[in-house]
């Protein structure tokens, strides 16, 4: 036996080993690598599919010895077999081939390296015929690109159009846009769609076209335009292919093509050189400029609005406004917002951007307003332009109060004998604002004293009380109408049972049927069970299911067994032991109770620490009643009067940091009111309006500082669109209402609700009849716009500029890209923060971060 084990074990593991080399995958190491193209003949409309397949792992592929074609890049695929007992990896890199010129083209040999070991592909050659290849296989689908003018300024703006011909249906297609880096590049959002026959074929064509603005000289050439599409495939032997031929049943029935464009050649030129006398603005198109007053003659101290309207198509959106050059002497300038109107059309941006400038005149008589001046660069002469506006003049007359009246005359007509009064009396004139300021400030002391806010989890608190007091009501009512239990009924049964012995312990067979009674009832209760006589062993049994303890039983026991001989056994019984006898039915019952009243003193005695933590309290209250031991408070009345009296006397920025001081620990709107006063007339309009929103946020509804805000709104330079959405016209009150008055209205609600539903259970009616609708209705609507205005203000965080000049850039570094400039005033909301920066967005969608200071939180 021995002997035959040997064999059998080399055998085995002959079997396993021969196993294991035609089992497990042998490593690959083989790298080879070859280039394929998909056709050797083209026209130069043409491109051609280059595939470069690399076995054995990703490899790096050296395509500069390409010099006829250009070159796009289609992208990589991989993939893994397993053949013969080993892994093979294959790699293949694909491109798209642009003919640069006609003739034989040679795609030379590529060197593919991997891991330090070099190979060559073998060279490749194209003939590119000018004539089609076949007329007989006509292109199905192609793709096309060309520009308005390949001839360009720095500054001129051109078309770039690409253009898709299909003669196929695909399920999807998408378009990899070349780098347009070199150009101020947007694409226009209409697209164009049409058929168009080519040699006889219809082709569905698209037309997609961007804007290109040339920002530097040079020659320039954009990379084809790649098209990548899943083509249906159509079977012709299918009888049902008219049915299922619809993109939808077709995912399973397509193949992916890849078409490229031709190439573009741009010559950007730098603009000539200028010498005129008029400055250069930088517009590049063609443009008019416009000048207009909206009224020519005006009283001193009146305004008058100069508007200046650029308009044209080029760079419209680089226009400045022209220099005013007015004698500061004569008149006073207010400069507006500008306002811009422009599109992006197939022709370029066009549009127009108006400038207007208030003018009010100090001194009386003509103000000639000169002509303004624009200087562009025409493209379609391809030489410098100068035009420019009609000359204005705008007659300042004296004003009517600053004349001197005579003794006896009136401004309204004249007055003494032969006089003829003009009544004014019947004639209603329009009530027009001569001039524009802010409200003063206040004076009231209130302002010491921080307004009544009211937290969102106190204000839950409030609101649920009234129902947990409800519920508590609910359960012992519940507990006073449900039927007793046994338990119950038993030792209600007892103690009046022992009562009445009590009383009647002289009379001995009355007072032994009762002690009796009142002993049989404690039992059965002990058991939480009814009846009305019980043997000595159920006592027993009743007791030790109990858990009584066994002493307690046979005290018991006994005390049963003694009162059954006494009434039944033919004795009488000794009144002197009529006590004795009723104290030990008393003392046996307190025993049988010792649970409930253990479990009383654990319920109702306070912990040990409760004592002293009170007692505790109410020393430090009496401790705290001398006003010596009181900390002090601080005096705010000092920095209030100082605020009001710098303020009269035109202190300003000093105003405002008395009245900052009180801000530190008062809440009041009516003291941010006063602050942003202040730093509106220091001429600080961030800081003012960002005390004016925080004012508004407690009082929404005050008419002085809404007043203010609206003015020193006018005075911010950025104009900011916000459209209304949906959620602004259903939540409209948002901000209208202040949030206290809400919660009030709400708590309110709450308290009448749950004591009309309290009366309402007394009276055992239903609580929803009647008034219990509606209050349980404004409860609820309450009570979620409580909530939602709590999370508007937690989660939309608001902040103002409070520079005069606040650049928003793409990252938190100083080298990061200035994407845009905010002016002070401006309203943004807080994205984010880091290190101090803070990240804001408009309402336009525009976004970035702003530096520390920048900007402050509302």
């Amino acid at each position: 036996m021995k002997e035959n084990l040997i064999p059998v074990k080399s055998s085995l593991f002959a079997m396993i080993l021969l196993a294991m080399v035609l089992l497990l995958p042998a490593p690959a190491n083989c790298f080879t690598a070859m280039a394929q193209v998909d056709k050797t003949r083209i026209s130069p409309e043409d491109r051609v599919s280059l595939q470069v397949v690399v076995e054995g792992g990703q490899a790096e592929v050296d395509l500069s010895p390409i010099q006829d074609f250009k070159i796009v890049r289609s992208g990589t695929s991989t993939s893994r077999s397993y053949t013969n007992g080993q892994w093979q990896h294959q790699v293949i890199y694909r491109y798209q081939l642009v003919p640069r010129k006609t003739g034989v083209l040679k795609i030379p040999p590529l060197k593919i390296t991997q891991k330090k070991e070099t190979l060559a592909t073998k060279e490749i050659q194209i003939l590119v015929s000018k004539t089609p290849v076949s007329a007989n296989q006509p292109r199905q689908i192609f793709v096309e690109a060309h520009v308005g003018a390949s001839d360009l300024v720095v500054g001129q703006q051109t078309i770039y159009t690409i253009k898709l011909y299909t003669a196929l249906r695909f399920a999807r297609a998408s378009l990899k846009t070349p780098d347009l880096d070199s150009f101020a590049a947007q694409e226009i959002e209409q697209r164009k769609n049409y058929t168009q026959t080519v040699n006889g074929i219809p082709y569905q064509v698209t037309e997609i076209f961007y804007i290109l603005q040339a920002q530097k000289p040079g020659r320039f050439e954009i990379d084809p335009a790649v098209i990548m599409a899943d083509v249906i495939q159509q079977s012709g032997t299918d009888p049902m292919n008219s049915l299922f031929n619809d993109s939808f049943f077709s995912s399973a029935r397509t193949r992916s093509i890849q078409v490229a464009s031709n190439g573009v050649a741009l010559e950007v030129r730098p603009l000539p050189a200028y010498t005129g006398d008029q400055p250069f603005s930088g517009l590049v198109g063609q443009f008019t400029i416009a000048s207009a007053i909206d009224k020519p003659t005006l009283l001193a101290g009146e305004s008058a609005t100069l508007t200046l309207t650029i308009q044209g198509k080029g760079n419209i959106m680089d226009a400045g406004s022209p220099s005013l050059n007015l004698d500061p002497l004569r008149v006073k300038v207010y400069d507006d917002t500008p306002t811009e109107e422009m599109a992006a059309t197939k022709n370029g941006f066009s549009g127009k951007k108006i400038f207007k400038h208030a003018l009010v005149p100090l001194k009386e008589g003509p103000l000639v307003i000169p002509s303004f001046f624009l200087t562009y660069f025409d493209v379609t002469k391809g030489e410098y332009k100068t035009i420019k506006t009609r000359e204005i003049v705008l007659m300042a007359a004296a004003s009517i109060a600053a004349t001197d009246s005579r003794p006896g005359e009136t401004l309204g007509g004249s007055a003494g004998p032969g006089g003829n009064n003009t009544d004014f009396a019947g004639q209603k004139q329009e009530v027009v604002m001569v001039n524009k300021d802010i409200l003063d400030i206040k004076e009231s002391i209130s302002i010491l004293s921080s307004t009544y806010q009211l937290g969102f989890p106190l204000f839950l608190l409030l609101v649920f009380v009234p129902g947990v007091l409800y519920g508590c009501l609910c359960v012992v009512l519940g507990f006073k109408t449900r039927e007793k239990s046994n338990e119950t009924l038993m030792s209600q049964r007892a103690r009046q049972a022992l009562k009445i012995a009590q009383k009647r312990a002289v009379s001995g067979k009355s007072f032994l049927n009762h002690a009796q009674t009142g002993l049989i009832a404690a039992i059965l209760a002990k058991g939480n069970k009814q009846g009305e006589s019980l043997t000595c062993d159920e006592a027993r049994q009743i007791l030790t299911q109990a858990g009584t303890r066994a002493g307690v039983i046979d005290e018991v026991v006994t005390l049963l067994e003694n009162l059954d001989a006494t009434r039944f056994g033919g004795g009488t019984q000794d009144n002197s032991k009529e006590p004795l006898s009723l104290g030990q039915v008393k003392q046996i019952i307190k025993q049988l109770c010792i649970i409930l009243c253990c479990l009383g003193f654990f319920l109702y005695n306070p912990p040990p620490g409760y004592a002293k933590e009170v007692a505790g309290a109410i020393g430090a209250l009496h401790s705290a009643g001398d006003p010596a031991d009181l900390p002090a408070l601080p005096d705010l009345t000092g920095p209030f009067i100082n605020g009001i009296k710098q303020y009269k006397a035109g202190e300003f920025k000093d105003a405002a940091a008395s009245f900052e001081t009180i801000a530190a620990g008062v809440v009041n709107p009516d003291l941010f009111y006063n602050i942003g006063n202040a730093y509106l007339k220091a001429d600080d309009l961030g800081s003012a309006i960002l005390w004016y929103e925080r004012a508004k946020r407690l009082a929404p509804e005050d008419p002085d500082l809404l007043f203010n805000l609206a003015y020193a709104n006018t005075l911010v330079k950025d104009k900011i669109d916000s459209p209304v959405t949906l959620t602004d016209i259903l939540f409209f009150w948002q901000g209208l209402v202040p949030l206290k008055w809400i919660q009030t209205v709400a708590i309110v609600a709450s308290w009448l609700f749950f004591l009309w539903a309290g009366v309402q259970r007394f009276r055992q009616k239903s609580i929803f009849a009647g008034i219990g609708w509606w209050l349980i209705t404004l409860l609820v609507v309450l009570s979620l716009v409580s909530g939602m205005e709590d999370y508007r203000g937690r989660a939309k965080n608001m902040a103002v500029i409070v520079q005069n000049t606040a650049a928003v850039r793409s990252g938190i570094m100083e080298t990061s890209t200035k994407l845009f400039e905010l002016h002070a005033g401006t309203r943004v909301q807080v994205k984010g923060h880091k290190n101090g920066y803070l990240k804001i967005r408009l309402a336009k969608g525009r976004i970035g971060w702003v530096k520390p200071g920048a900007a402050k939180v509302i």
